[in-house]
């Protein structure tokens, strides 16, 4: 499993826009990784491959850039299989996600309480 978080690109960002940029970039990933958490379950138990796919790529972004790895890994796979047309894959990974995002959410949380809000 690749690691949970690698929190080394928010640190560089922690150097570059400072707390408060943080802050604001990390609420910002919050409310936009919930709406598309959010419609990629609706997608997983509609079974519509299109929007499945487009939740995942976005998701994939989002969680490579504040370092959720395996979170983004996982998207990947969504984001192919849909692609593929292959329905029983990526409900697999969606599956796959959706069970492992409290995970990864805790450790960014982590992070954020050790290096953001202090």
């Amino acid at each position: 499993m690749e690691k949970i978080f690698d929190p080394e690109s928010l640190i560089e960002l922690l150097e570059l826009i400072g707390v408060g940029g943080l802050q604001e970039l990390i609420a910002v990933f919050f409310e936009e990784f919930q709406e598309r958490h959010t419609a990629l379950k609706q997608s997983y138990h509609d079974g519509g491959l299109e929007d499945m796919q487009q939740q995942a790529h976005a998701l994939k972004s989002l969680c490579a850039g504040v370092g959720l790895m395996h979170l983004h890994a996982v998207a990947a796979q969504i984001d192919m299989a849909a692609k593929a047309k292959n329905l029983v894959e990526a409900r697999h990974h969606s599956q796959q996600f959706l069970a492992d995002t409290d995970v990864g959410l805790s450790a960014l949380r982590g992070f954020v309480a050790d290096h953001v809000t202090g």
